[in-house]
């Protein structure tokens, strides 16, 4: 993956791309990508957020988890404002669990309401989750 924006709102160390407060910022696949990345997205831990995925396709490596791991995943108090760019397709699958399940493509905290803390904008025509 690659990522567009400011870089002091993000980081990436092994895989993970740690999504920091007041980031806004565009992540694409990195330039000749054929396959899907097993790179994962955090949203870090009450972080307030705004990304933009442009042809992304995140396919994780199964976990040593109970519950797998995610394409994205949302740390405790986080906000995302998710936007799917024009005339993209992105596809954000979850690893397989240690129970044989699949696990979430966007994890989100216990507790969490998305009806008040996650804002949906779409571009252009398709969506796959």
């Amino acid at each position: 993956m690659k990522s567009e924006g400011d870089t002091s709102g993000y980081s990436y160390t092994n895989g993970v791309l740690t999504v920091n407060d007041g980031a806004n910022i565009t992540i694409s696949m990195a330039n000749g990508a054929t396959t899907p990345t097993s790179d994962r997205i955090v949203i870090a831990q009450n972080a307030t957020a705004t990304i933009t995925l442009n042809n992304v396709y995140i396919t994780p490596t199964d976990a040593g988890t109970s519950d797998g791991y995610s394409g994205i995943d949302l740390g405790n108090g986080a906000t995302l404002n998710l936007t799917l760019s024009d005339d993209s397709t992105n596809e954000i699958n979850g690893g397989t669990s240690t129970t044989g399940l699949p696990g979430p493509g966007i994890h989100l905290p216990a507790g969490f309401d998305p009806h008040n803390k996650w804002k949906w904008i779409f571009g252009g025509s398709r969506c796959f989750w």
